[in-house]
């Protein structure tokens, strides 16, 4: 019988919270491998260096959201498959998420 590793994830959505001036943007909250927490605009999360900081593997990547024409990553999916995660999660207040209750 094999064994199968088990590894933790590299990042874990955790929600969003909602913009607290009119002018300002929802962020959404990441926690990377190290533990550290970020907020970021959605702006913040797009390109190919945003994905590989929170997962170095690009094959990772390409597998998860390729590009339909040609090889690569569709970093637009990429991006939106983070946003909506943390919105299935939910409001993040206070170090937890009101969808995680």
């Amino acid at each position: 019988m094999t064994t199968i590793k088990r590894y933790a994830p590299a990042f874990e959505c955790l929600g969003f919270v909602e913009a607290t001036t009119k002018s300002g943007e929802r962020r959404y909250i990441i926690r990377r491998q190290d533990g550290s927490t970020q907020w970021l605009r959605p702006m913040q999360m797009h390109g190919l260096a945003f994905l590989t900081s929170l997962y170095p593997d690009i094959g990772y990547w390409r597998s998860r959201h390729p590009k339909r024409c040609r090889s690569g990553v569709d970093i637009q999916d990429a991006m939106t498959w983070i946003v909506r995660e943390c919105h299935r999660i939910g409001l993040y207040q206070n170090g937890t998420s009101e969808g995680s209750r």
